[in-house]
């Protein structure tokens, strides 16, 4: 029973006192003395409950006070003291994961000549890294291999003379953590390791990231039917990608990456765009460069800014089924690489980015 029922019950006894007494008969004037006695008994009760139950009772005592002295009711709760932190506890340690070690032999592999575009000696690929990049690359040689044997089935008079090649590269984006190129296409002489490899018919690319200990494709040439390349076409330089889009001549973009901490950004940093157009006769250009239109020399400076000392690229000549690619080791040679160095480097943590 708390306060409030107490003081409730408190004034239903005394109304019925003063109901009680007022039904007993008057025996004269001892009668009516005590009858009276009860009424101003029952008024002072119900008084000093009316009292004690206002809101305006104990005018200014706050939460869980009574004010005018008054104690504390039997069973209220009572408000917790606030505790306040200890400011002179010392804060825990922040425990940061162990800095990745590449023995100097496996960096030494990657100056060997493979297609390394960075300093070997601050490579920080990890050998999980370097294993499921030379996965990757076994993955697009032998998809490769299938497409070149597919298309010579579908024309052999065509394909007579051309045969597969892969090669890949790795390209430092920050931090010592590079990203995969890698590009193939059915060839007529295998010049991959004295330069530019030309290509026809068959073709692909593709670029690949080490994220949260696994490979991650960032982008990939887009193919006919036929398995060849059209459209877009990648260059990489020292710090930036560009990807082309190619439509035709008066058709293009042109779309600048820049290199993080081990990835490629995704958004573009900088971009050009070029549509030409018909109009009474003759052919007008639209050029814009970043989102502002400009004249044709601002959007040729670009280019002379930007894509200038390449070190690994795909091409593709016009709308037709020919091209190049340059800057890479073949496959099997860069799987024999990477192998090599998984099993000197070990685990060493899974490294990439989160």
């Amino acid at each position: 029973m708390d306060w409030n029922d107490n003081i409730r019950l408190r004034g239903v006894a005394a109304a019925e006192k003063k109901q009680t007494a007022m039904k007993k008969p008057a025996t004269g004037r001892r009668a009516a003395g005590v009858f009276v006695c009860c009424i101003m008994l029952a008024a002072a009760i119900l008084a000093g409950c009316s009292a004690s139950g206002s809101p305006e009772a104990g005018s200014g005592a706050g939460a869980g006070e009574t004010g005018s002295g008054t104690d504390i009711p039997e069973g209220s709760a009572m408000p917790e003291e606030a505790v306040t932190p200890d400011e002179t506890a010392e804060p825990e340690e922040t425990v940061m994961p162990e800095e990745v070690v590449i023995p100097d032999e496996a960096k030494k592999l990657l100056e060997a000549g493979v297609s390394y575009y960075g300093s070997p000696d601050g490579c920080r690929m990890t050998g999980q890294q370097a294993e499921a990049f030379a996965e990757v690359i076994r993955s697009e040689l032998a998809a490769m291999d299938q497409k070149h044997a597919r298309m010579e089935n579908m024309d052999p008079e065509v394909m007579d003379g051309l045969t597969a090649v892969c090669g890949a590269a790795l390209i430092d984006t920050g931090g010592g953590r590079p990203v995969l190129f890698v590009a193939g296409g059915s060839v007529r002489a295998d010049t991959l390791e004295s330069g530019t490899q030309d290509w026809e018919r068959v073709s692909s690319w593709s670029v690949w990231q080490y994220v949260n200990g696994a490979p991650e494709l960032y982008q990939r040439g887009q193919e006919d039917m036929f398995g060849c390349v059209f459209g877009q076409y990648p260059a990489f330089y020292q710090d930036y990608l560009i990807l082309t889009e190619f439509r035709s001549a008066d058709d293009c973009d042109r779309n600048l990456y820049r290199y993080g901490d081990g990835f490629i950004e995704k958004e573009a940093a900088s971009s050009t765009y070029l549509r030409g157009y018909e109009q009474e006769g003759s052919m007008e250009y639209l050029y814009t460069v970043d989102g502002v239109q400009k004249d044709r020399d601002a959007y040729d400076a670009w280019g002379e800014q930007w894509e200038k000392g390449a070190v690994a690229d795909f091409f593709i000549e016009g709308n037709s089924q020919k091209g190049s690619f340059a800057g890479v080791t073949s496959a099997e040679k860069m799987i024999a690489t990477l192998t090599e160095y998984a099993d000197i480097a070990g685990s060493g943590g899974q490294g990439g980015t989160s």
